[in-house]
């Protein structure tokens, strides 16, 4: 390997993550070997043939791994699976919170609009609030196709 090999740093202060880098602990002097220094999981420590160990655990822990893969995604992700311990991923609570909020407002419209069609429909005569069966025979309500669109939100707000 030449001395200037990019794929292959000896600092852990470089922007390129790499199979010969260190991570360093804050609260340690001592630096943490990164991926060629880790042990292969034994069939123990894995959980291989052990009754409890999940389909998932299986694939990972027999699934073959590129012996160099390019820096980047590939080798972050090829740690993240010989070692998963190091595997994290954002739940993205903010947005989650957001998009509730947003499905709320959206059904907050809704509602509003499904009541004043309500009242409209039945200052027509078309009382359907007392006949839900003619509600939804009904081909040309605008009431009933509204609740249509509604449910879809309200599906994707439950499922959230």
């Amino acid at each position: 390997m030449a001395m200037g090999d990019p794929r292959h740093s000896t600092s852990s202060r470089g922007s390129n993550f790499s199979a010969e880098a260190t991570a360093v602990n804050p609260n340690s002097s001592q630096n943490t070997p990164k991926v060629p220094d880790f042990p292969e999981l034994s069939d123990a420590a894995s959980g291989a043939g052990s009754s409890s160990s999940s389909d998932e655990d299986d694939d990972v822990s027999e699934a073959p791994f590129p012996e160099d893969p390019i820096q980047g995604w590939p080798q972050l992700a090829s740690l993240m699976a010989k070692t998963p311990d190091f595997a994290t991923f954002s739940r993205f609570r903010d947005l989650n919170v957001k998009s509730l909020l947003y499905y709320q407002a959206q059904l907050t419209v809704l509602r509003k609009k499904l009541h004043d069609l309500e009242y409209a429909d039945a200052g027509k005569g078309k009382n359907w609030a007392e006949r839900a069966d003619k509600l939804v025979e009904s081909t040309e309500s605008d009431q009933f196709l509204l609740v249509k669109d509604m449910r879809v939100v309200l599906k994707e707000y439950s499922e959230s």
